[in-house]
């Protein structure tokens, strides 16, 4: 589960992105940019987290975040 709140930012104004441990809550990652193109900018922060075996194990718990899967879209009717 994801949530993006947005506003109008400050020039200079920096963006966090965070995950946290889906059993216990723990942070797993989080990363601060100037966000000035999102579709861009996101994907190599994304691609960042999801790519480290090392970010997605929670190292209080152990438990390892599964990467998401894609839902195709519902066909055309």
């Amino acid at each position: 589960v994801g949530l993006v709140l947005e506003r109008y930012r400050t020039p200079g104004e920096l963006d966090g992105f965070q995950w946290y441990c889906e059993n216990c809550g723990h942070q797993l990652y989080e990363e601060y940019a100037e966000i000035t193109d999102i579709v861009a900018q996101l994907p190599p922060i994304m691609n960042r987290f999801w790519a480290s075996d090392d970010l997605r194990t929670c190292k209080v718990c152990g438990t390892y975040m599964e990467a998401p899967v894609a839902i195709p879209p519902p066909a055309a009717e």
